[in-house]
């Protein structure tokens, strides 16, 4: 792995193009969900090179240092990008994060797509069944220890908004989509990747608990809503109202800190 720099200086000498419409013709690798055109663990300047953004495009950067070495707190690297279609259709802003553990460089973690309010977002849930195939999931899920075994957690399919109890059958105009990455974390390990994995974990799980946690814990999830419902006032609310994310967080921390 290489070391990261403290400071990125991103090196705008890519040639303008168009990649408006273009995102859904890349190939992807559907098995862990990735964003058309570029690779999961992705550092800033190659994810720069493989959409060809320019420095336009490019609507801010900002880092946070954890401050400490730890797999629960890693340094994060924030880019907003605009200008572009993705799905079909233009969005209205989105922002990448690139997540860092240890001297490793900054990786390709998440990426949140913010579509305008009056998007069509079952045109852009097509475009990704055709990317990724059907949703095969109707929430996300983590899996936390508890008392020492693996306990499923679910997103919940209600909210709370002003107060309410709020559900999806109220609002006609809902529409959510998940996917799950169908590779397992003990296809991206090796075996010594996931011997470490283990002894990291020893203290809150046995061995047998952590290689089943790679087998259960998606390792990427991404989600697709066209109505956010953020309270009133907030200053991106129409912006966020329809929005795609997807997840890597964990295929990121596994690559980075056990792979081989």
């Amino acid at each position: 792995m290489l070391k990261k720099a403290a400071i990125y200086v991103l090196a705008f000498t890519f040639l303008a193009c168009c990649i408006s419409g273009c995102l859904t013709k890349q190939n992807v690798d559907k098995t862990l969900l990735e964003f058309p055109g570029v690779k999961w663990n992705a550092t800033p300047e190659e994810v720069i090179e493989a959409l060809n953004l320019t420095e336009k495009q490019i609507t801010g950067e900002r880092t946070e240092e954890a401050g400490v070495d730890s797999l629960v707190a890693p340094d994060r690297y924030f880019m907003g990008i605009q200008d572009i279609s993705v799905f079909g259709k233009e969005i209205a802003g989105a922002q990448l994060t690139f997540l860092s553990y240890g001297e490793n460089d900054f990786g390709l973690a998440g990426i949140e797509l913010y579509y305008p309010k009056d998007t069509d977002m079952q045109t852009v849930i097509d475009e990704m069944v055709a990317c990724y195939g059907d949703g095969n999931s109707e929430s996300r899920v983590s899996y936390m220890i508890e008392d020492g075994e693996l306990v499923e957690h679910s997103s919940s399919k209600t909210m709370r908004i002003n107060g309410e109890l709020w559900a999806p059958e109220k609002d006609p105009d809902y529409v959510r989509s998940f996917w799950r990455s169908t590779k397992k974390g003990s296809e991206i390990l090796s075996t010594d990747g996931q011997s470490k994995m283990a002894d990291y974990y020893a203290e809150s799980m046995t061995r047998e608990t952590a290689l089943e946690f790679l087998d259960l814990q998606p390792m990427v999830q991404v989600s697709a809503v066209n109505r956010n419902h953020l309270a009133a006032g907030t200053p991106t609310e129409e912006e966020r109202n329809n929005f795609v994310q997807f997840n890597a967080t964990w295929l990121v921390l596994m690559t980075q800190c056990f792979d081989e």
